[in-house]
Formats: C-alpha cells, sequence, structure tokens
C-alpha cells in the first residue's frame, strides 16, 4: 500500500525556523512519509567547510583540501537505517534478508548491504511515498553530520565517553557490536549516530582530493570506481570516526559493519 504526504511544510512535527549557514540551533524538523519508512530530519540550506584543517590528529590527505560548499536543504534520517525497516522492503518485494551477523535485527542498524542494495530500498521508498528518496552525497552526509560544528567530532575536538560507537569510544557496545539506534545523544540537530557506529554508503564517487564529485550522486556504476563511505564504526578507532573521515569500497561490497541512512529531496 502506498503512502502519500504533501511537501516538507506540511508533514513536518515541529516548525523550523529560518537558518543562515548551517547555524540552525537545536534540533530540526522531523517527518515520516509512512509507517515503516525511516524518520526524517529536515537540513538548513547552508554553507560548510567540507574536510579537515592540516592541524587534525589522525587526518588524511584525502580530506582537503578544506573549502567552502552551499548546500540547497534536503532531509536525511534521523537514524541509521535499521533491520526492521529494511525487513519491510524485503517482505514487500520477496527479496533477500541480509544477515545480522549475530548482532541482532529489529532497531539495529541493518548492515551486509551493498551499495547495490541500499539503493534498491530508496528506489522502492520513492515507489511507496511518491518522494524523491536517495542516498546522502558524502557532503550532504558531512553536512548534516558536523550540524554546524567545525570541531573534529560533532560534539568537541576530544572522544570523550559514550558520546558514539567506536573502538575506544567508552560504551557497552565499543569493538563488539553495533549499538540500537538511538543509544547515545544526538548531534545539535537531532541527528542520531552521526559518527560511529556502522559505515555508510554514499551516493559520491571516490577522490583523492576534493574536487566536485562529493557534490554528486552518482548512484551505481559497475567496475573499479570506488564509492564514498562515511561515520566509521564501533570496530574502527576514535581517529576514524572523525567527522571529515571517509572511506572508500567497491559498490558490491557487503560487511558485517556497513549500512545506510536515507536522504529525501523535494
Amino acid at each position: 500500500m502506498k503512502c502519500f504526504f504533501p511537501a516538507f511544510a506540511i508533514a513536518l512535527s515541529i516548525v523550523v525556523a529560518p537558518a543562515v549557514s548551517g547555524d540552525a540551533t537545536g534540533p530540526l524538523a522531523v517527518f515520516k512519509d509512512c509507517d515503516v519508512c525511516p524518520e526524517m530530519v529536515v537540513v538548513p540550506a547552508g554553507k560548510f567547510l567540507i574536510g579537515s584543517p592540516s592541524d587534525e590528529h589522525g587526518r588524511r590527505t584525502d580530506e582537503g583540501p578544506q573549502k567552502e560548499l552551499s548546500l540547497s536543504e534536503f532531509a536525511i534520517g534521523k537514524y541509521e537505517v535499521t533491520f526492521a525497516e529494511y525487513d519491510a522492503f524485503v517482505e514487500a518485494t520477496g527479496g533477500k534478508s541480509p544477515s545480522d551477523s549475530g548482532s541482532g535485527r529489529g532497531n539495529k542498524p541493518v548492515v551486509n548491504v551493498s551499495l547495490q542494495d541500499a539503493v534498491a530500498y530508496v528506489t522502492w521508498l520513492s515507489e511507496q511515498t511518491g518522494r524523491h528518496y536517495r542516498l546522502p552525497t558524502s557532503a550532504e552526509w558531512e553536512y548534516a553530520a558536523r550540524a554546524g560544528s567545525t570541531t573534529t567530532y560533532p560534539w568537541g575536538d576530544e572522544i570523550g565517553e559514550v558520546h558514539a560507537n567506536c573502538f575506544g569510544c567508552g560504551s557497552e557496545w565499543d569493538a563488539v557490536e553495533s549499538a540500537p539506534v538511538g543509544s547515545f545523544p544526538p548531534n545539535d540537530w537531532g541527528i542520531h549516530d552521526a559518527v560511529g557506529n556502522v559505515w555508510e554508503w554514499t551516493c559520491s564517487k571516490y577522490e583523492s582530493s576534493y574536487a566536485g564529485e562529493e557534490l554528486q550522486c552518482n548512484g551505481i556504476k559497475e567496475g573499479a570506481h570506488k564509492t564514498v563511505t562515511r561515520s566509521g564504526a564501533y570496530d574502527y578507532p576514535p581517529h576514524k570516526v572523525r567527522s571529515a573521515f571517509h572511506h572508500r569500497l567497491p559498490s558490491n561490497a557487503s560487511f558485517w559493519n556497513l549500512g545506510f541512512r536515507v536522504v529525501r529531496i523535494q
């Protein structure tokens, strides 16, 4: 059964004040397009510096050059897509259900999904809702994760304790398994697990330096090119869950610590 809702302004549960340069303060508006759809956060249009400064601990050369980008308003998943949400897609389409690698299902982030699997899911969401769902670009992902911050992590320059799930973050799930979504405080825009927990697919092609691909959504392209993944994961150290850190994988990769979150554009 398809679910059709009007544009953002009608579907919102709270009102968003205008934001300049992505510096909105406090949680933003949220909505769901259907019962089994992910909960979405409306991210304001604005500008931000992508990448990391040269003196950031753990920095890699592909995190630069830092440059200012301007993004239009979009909505992004408040949480990583869960097994419950993905399994609804599997049941509706008769597809193959991915393994949870022993970590559990329900409100755990879905894992063991390839880029093709993630694209199939967002295509299904678009068909069910009549809205345009896709994966985030690398730039959209970092902009949403930072939530107006310019620090190493969304909450500051130090990893601290129990801000996220990584190998050294101080949580009960560190280096063991993924945490249920929403187990940690959200960033300033109300987005949970912006870093850590599981890696997240984007739709951007990897480049060794920022030259424009971070703004592009390339979908699936077979061959040697690699796709950007973001967030880091529960079994990776703190310097690999920084806001600026990113990795690359072939589109057919699927791992026990790799999932995704979705974007909706008007």
